[in-house]
Parts: C-alpha cells; structure tokens; sequence
C-alpha cells in the first residue's frame, strides 16, 4: 500500500506543469534585471492624423523587467516537477532564471548561452537536473510609476500660422504654442516630433 502511495504522489508531480503563462509572478529580494524605456505616443515613424482636443504627443517613462519564457514543457527536478511550456521565469541575474512554487524556488541556468537551458537546481524541494530546454527572452512592463513620469501634448486649435497645445505634466498643465507652415519641428522636453497640415487637423510623426 505504501509503495502505490508514492507511486500516486510521484505520478501526480509528474502530471502537475508549474508555472502559469498568463502572467508573471512577483519577483523577488530585487533581483531582477529591470530597465526604463521612453514610450512615446504616437509610435516611433508612423504619420497619424489628430485633430483638436486628441492627445497630440506623449511620452512616459515605462519599466519592463527582463524573463525567460520556456518553449516547451520542462522536468526541473528529480522528484518530477515540470514546468509548463510559456511559463515566465525572472531573470536573477546573468544566465540565471528563476520561478517559485509554494515553497519551491525552482533555477534554470543557460550556461552556454545558446538560448537553452541546461541545468536546474532548486531551493526547497528535491536536486536539480541535466536539462535542454530553450526558451526566449522577453521584457514585460511591471505597470510601475507610469503615472508620475507621464508627459503629453494634446492638441487645442490650429491656427493659419501656428498650432495652440495643453502641455500636462504631474498633474499641472500650461498652453504652449508652436509656428506652423507646412511643416514644424516640436520640441518640450523630451517630446520630439514632426508636424504638418492636416484635414480638420494636424499629421504628427515622431522621428
């Protein structure tokens, strides 16, 4: 009876993928490589018509954190456990990433750094294993402080000769305005872009 026991508890391991690919999971003691990009509205070389009282030109400081996204299903340690094929680990620092269970901290390392993983190694349950798993790299955004660092331009009025924008920022705003000819150069701050004459509007690019 003890035997079938085991058997049953190991078949389950086996039959139980960690690691869900919907979303990540929280990193942790800060370990994770992060970055903060410029995110900027419209996107980069695309010409898009706006017309007065649309957001003109923003821009945002946005952090995105580094994981490794598993292409295919993965057994990370000898008592069976898997981890499921689109399952996020977070990157704790040089080929090392990492993903928790419960109790479990499972690690997979690409050595070679051939874009597959090779070793595994866990904190809290049973010895890792030889693996060859490959996997891809990935920046999702963690949706942190984009608020505060928010900058955008909307459009008011285009005149004959110049456009009139609300410049917002922090949670103030102020008019500014710019010449218009043909075409124009806009510049606040860090908002950049080109303008020109639209239908009921104005055309926007950011270079």
């Amino acid at each position: 009876m003890k035997n079938l026991l085991a058997l049953a508890a190991c078949l389950a391991c086996l039959l139980s993928p960690l690691g869900a690919a919907e979303a990540p999971m929280p990193r942790e003691d800060g370990d994770q490589q992060c970055r903060t990009t410029a995110v900027t509205t419209p996107p980069r070389g695309e010409w898009v018509r706006v017309l007065p009282g649309a957001v003109l030109l923003a821009s945002e400081a946005r952090e995105e954190c580094l994981w490794a996204r598993l292409k295919s299903a993965a057994r990370v340690s000898e008592a069976g456990a898997v981890l499921k094929a689109g399952a996020l680990l977070w990157n704790a620092g040089e080929t090392r990433y990492c993903i928790r269970d419960t109790a479990t901290r499972f690690c997979l390392q690409d050595r070679s750094g051939d874009g597959r993983f090779e070793k595994s190694s866990t904190l809290g349950g049973s010895r890792g294993v030889t693996l060859s798993t490959a996997y891809e790299e990935v920046w999702i955004p963690t949706g942190e402080g984009e608020d505060d660092t928010r900058r955008e331009l909307v459009l008011l009025e285009v005149g004959p000769d110049r456009l009139r924008a609300s410049l917002r920022e922090n949670g103030s705003s102020n008019e500014v305005s710019y010449p218009l000819g043909e075409t124009a150069q806009i510049t606040q701050g860090d908002l950049r872009a080109e303008v020109r004459r639209a239908e009921g509007g104005v055309e926007v690019r950011v270079p």
